[in-house]
């Protein structure tokens, strides 16, 4: 499975996503519950956020588990 880049550019969050930058619709929800806002936000769990600032990224690794 692959990673997704989350990038702010010209003011609307997009993901880059096997190679294609798709523009994030609604709030993305990471797998410990931060949350990823359209408008460039980071919330974390207990609330407290943070603000990308324009061409500031994220990287969302996504593992494969094992069974």
């Amino acid at each position: 499975m692959g990673d997704d880049l989350l990038m702010l550019k010209n003011g609307r969050m997009l993901i880059l996503r096997n190679s294609e930058l798709i523009a994030l619709n609604e709030d993305m929800i990471l797998s410990d519950g931060t949350r990823i806002a359209q408008d460039g936000r980071v919330i974390m769990v207990d609330g407290t956020f943070q603000r990308l600032v324009e061409g500031q990224s994220i990287l969302v690794e996504y593992g494969i588990s094992a069974s």
